[in-house]
């Protein structure tokens, strides 16, 4: 009787471990912090401990006015996919925006960006509950749309009318004979707004040749541009004055005489100018446009003139009287 009641309690005492061992089960998909723990059976693969490797070599380029991403796969053959994670600052935080599939695809275009923001991208690997460590950060900008600013006044100046505005032709010319130089301006306020924050990248002066004297010589002859440093105006500039206030006179009515106009010495651009050349041609202002817009009040525009006045050489510039074609400045950004 004894031993029977002996191999009752084993019984129990068996039944009760068995019990006490189902309870204790842990699931093998534990996460932790991105490491896969135990060893578990993945198709061909085994999950063994250690990190889920993350992808590689992230890159982000601009496609007109999208950013793709592409980056080099997780090497985890088992792992579904990616995610790809965004931010506006470097080093994060990142949110989610796309998970992509299968582990094969290496490329995303986000269209969902604004111009001028810069955005930063990271990959993470991921299989069922489990992501990698992010990938390296990569970064792209859409630049701001490009600004096209059409002139607001312009003239030419001519040494052998001294005193004569030529403010509503329909060109403005540089020439030799009886020195000619052309003048043009933009609204420094509507270039300062459109500007705005952005980092200018360029910024080219355009002029339209309508005309062509063929007279620059078998190699050709260079016209210069000048920034402007005093005020004019279109219909009161000539010669002598950058604003006359009498023009019937045929004298010189201003407080100080400009001489052919006053501007920094050194020409902020040059161009090459040939026989035939017609067309659009343009210098790059660019320095001129940051400064321009950092100091709007020094905004007076450039005077155009050839660099070597006692040479042959005549160019007719469409002016903004002209039917089209008007002078340009056209300014691209980085941001």
């Amino acid at each position: 009787m004894n031993g029977g009641r002996s191999l009752w309690r084993v019984g129990l005492a068996g039944l009760a471990a068995a019990l006490l061992a189902a309870t204790s089960f842990v699931s093998p998909y534990r996460p932790t912090s991105a490491l896969l723990s135990d060893t578990q059976a993945a198709g061909a693969n085994v999950l063994a401990t250690g990190a889920l490797a993350a992808p590689t070599s992230a890159s982000a380029s601009v496609a007109g006015s999208s950013i793709v991403v592409t980056w080099t796969a997780t090497s985890s053959t088992f792992a579904t996919g990616h995610n790809v994670l965004r931010s506006t600052t470097s080093g994060g935080s990142y949110s989610q925006i796309a998970q992509v599939t299968p582990r094969t695809t290496v490329t995303y275009t986000d269209s969902t960006v604004s111009a001028g923001v810069t955005y930063y991208y990271v990959l993470q690997a991921y299989y069922q509950n489990w992501v990698s460590a992010n990938s390296n950060e990569t970064s792209a900008v859409v630049p701001s749309t490009p600004i096209t600013l059409t002139t607001t006044g312009d003239d030419y100046l001519r040494s052998g009318s001294a005193n004569t505005n030529d403010g509503t032709a329909t060109f403005i010319r540089v020439q030799q004979s009886g020195s000619n130089r052309a003048l043009v301006q933009f609204d420094a306020a509507s270039l300062t707004s459109q500007v705005g924050s952005k980092t200018v990248a360029t910024a080219k002066l355009r002029l339209y040749i309508e005309s062509n004297g063929d007279n620059w010589s078998a190699s050709g002859r260079t016209v210069d541009v000048h920034r402007l440093s005093v005020a004019w105006t279109e219909l009161g500039a000539t010669w002598n004055c950058p604003i006359d206030t009498n023009l019937g006179n045929s004298s010189a009515d201003c407080a100080t005489q400009w001489a052919g106009g006053t501007y920094v010495a050194t020409a902020s651009a040059s161009l090459l100018h040939t026989n035939g050349l017609l067309g659009w041609v343009e210098w790059d202002v660019t320095a001129d446009v940051v400064a321009m817009v950092a100091s709007p009040s020094t905004n007076y525009g450039w005077i155009v003139k050839k660099t070597l006045e006692t040479q042959n050489g005549r160019a007719d510039y469409t002016s903004r009287e002209g039917a089209s074609n008007h002078p340009q400045l056209y300014v691209t950004f980085t941001n």
